[in-house]
């Protein structure tokens, strides 16, 4: 299991666990009203090979549910038989349709989603909603109800409106409200600001890395930065994307049928062909072996923008800025989002002048931010230390803290909820 995973899991679980304490045997039903039915074992059931958001809340599952049995285990579908007495889980598997479900049958809880995520977020919520307001015991009087169909949002209509799409961590982290209010972000955009958190390649910890889902859970969780990677299409279109479509989608299995090109580079295909491509989910690894395929597309700069815009400020990387400027000045002008564009390191790679697309903003009469370069960047987390433990957060920020004050990192969870408590 990936660190990155586990990790929030234990974050998770350990506040819930406190809601449990002193949990045991259930106390005797009070005079006149029936004892509960209680379960003395659980059988969390997975796939025979299951995903890693799979195998995450199957942890999470025993984890939280381990203080309640005498007795919980793990077996994957093959080796699964049924037991009297006993609560069992089954987690993923085959799902038909979209969004997720958690329901309860003849004591047994089925728990699956039309993706891996909303496998792993279904069960996030039957443990909030469900089992943490049972701090005797799970009983079948208390988890009978459970009955959650949860349909789908169309791509379209969270790309419009954030608020709909909903993230896996949401039952695990609460960022303040000022985190979230890009006017506190302009303001903390100072030398002397704040320190402020870039999610690197839009967060890659829950998402494929440049999915637009990638970027709606920064903005969420209350990251200040993105830094995204963007490549032009055959037809022109600016979209997301880092490495090339093998290591990033689902290329190896599409290129060359149904029409669709061969080559692996962005340029070679048209935006309606990349939109049959699905993005892979690999932890920044780049290899076309690793990786699960997600039902996420390559999304377009001028979606991301939207997403962004009031919200978050956005650095483009990866960007032959001499070439692309006058496309990626057009979508900032069409999304009304320069001022949340900031001049990224490929301008001063190019050695650009900086100014002259300032002033052409000016000019215009757009509002722009303060350059990328008026802050220090203290560099990559992940470059300097291999993030374990809170104390090895608080580390990395006491030495960084006066040489810069924003840092680059592929744990943004961990890291808006450290700058929360400055």
């Amino acid at each position: 299991m990936h660190r990155e995973i586990k990790g929030v899991c234990c974050i998770l679980v350990f506040v819930l666990l406190l809601s449990l304490f002193g949990c045991g045997k259930p106390s005797e039903a009070p005079a006149g009203k029936p004892a509960e039915t209680v379960y003395r074992t659980c059988i969390v059931v997975v796939p025979d090979s299951p995903k890693e958001y799979e195998t995450s809340a199957a942890e999470a599952i025993r984890t939280f549910l381990g203080a309640q049995f005498k007795e919980i285990k793990q077996v994957s579908h093959n080796q699964y038989q049924k037991e009297t007495q006993s609560l069992t889980i089954f987690i993923g598997g085959a799902f038909e349709g979209t969004g997720y479900t958690a329901v309860y049958k003849e004591d047994t809880i089925t728990i699956a989603g039309a993706g891996s995520d909303l496998t792993y977020l279904a069960t996030m919520r039957v443990i909030y909603e469900y089992f943490t307001h049972n701090p005797k015991a799970v009983t079948v009087e208390k988890i009978q109800s459970l009955n959650i169909q949860e349909a789908g949002v169309p791509r379209e209509t969270y790309i419009q409106d954030i608020g709909r799409f909903t993230p896996v961590w949401k039952y695990q982290w609460t960022p303040p409200a000022q985190m979230l209010d890009f006017e506190e972000k302009q303001q903390s955009y100072t030398l002397n600001g704040r320190m402020m958190c870039v999610a690197h390649r839009g967060g890659i910890q829950f998402y494929p890395e440049n999915s637009i889902e990638s970027i709606i859970s920064s903005i969420q969780m209350g990251c200040d930065i993105i830094e995204i990677d963007v490549q032009r299409t055959k037809d022109g279109v600016l979209v997301l994307l880092h490495g090339d479509l093998d290591v990033c989608t689902d290329w190896i299995e599409k290129k060359g049928k149904n029409g669709l090109p061969r080559s692996s580079k962005v340029v070679g295909w048209t935006y309606e062909q990349l939109q049959q491509l699905n993005l892979r989910f690999n932890y920044g690894a780049y290899t076309s072996e690793t990786g699960e395929i997600t039902p996420y597309k390559i999304p377009t700069l001028e979606e991301v923008m939207t997403v962004c815009k009031d919200r978050i400020y956005v650095n483009i990387d990866k960007l032959d800025c001499v070439r692309y400027w006058d496309d990626v000045y057009s979508v900032l002008k069409k999304t009304k989002t320069t001022q949340n564009y900031l001049f990224g390191g490929s301008f001063k790679e190019q050695k650009v002048d900086l100014r002259s697309y300032r002033e052409q903003m000016t000019q215009d009469g757009l509002p722009v931010s303060s350059n990328y370069y008026a802050r220090k960047h203290c560099g990559n987390l992940e470059e300097d230390l291999a993030i374990t433990s809170q104390t090895d957060l608080e580390k990395f920020f006491k030495k960084y803290n006066q040489a810069g004050n924003n840092f680059l990192t592929d744990h943004p969870f961990e890291c808006v909820q450290w700058v929360s408590k400055q």
